[in-house]
């Protein structure tokens, strides 16, 4: 559960950026090709991202965000701008 509203706030957190990071692949943002994403690289799609946020979503903890990671982070991502939008 505290999860769930770590991963909501920081999907509202990134609101505003998600709309132009909606087309970023995971391999766009992977600029080394090396199969994770350290926080420097999440920030070229997500300039807002702050490490609290990058935790979030770095669910096994291991400081990088993998490919599912990332599709999570982009999922909540798009969610969150597609409901932004329609306010």
């Amino acid at each position: 559960m505290k999860l769930a509203i770590a991963t909501t706030a920081a999907a509202l957190a990134f609101g505003v950026t998600a709309a132009s990071a909606a087309s970023w692949t995971f391999e766009d943002v992977d600029t080394n090709s090396d199969g994770t994403l350290t926080m420097q690289e999440v920030e070229t799609a997500y300039p807002g991202i702050d490490q609290v946020q990058f935790g979030t979503f770095d669910a096994n903890g291991d400081q990088v965000i993998d490919e599912g990671e990332f599709a999570s982070l982009k999922q909540n991502m798009d969610a969150n701008s597609t409901s932004k939008d329609d306010t």
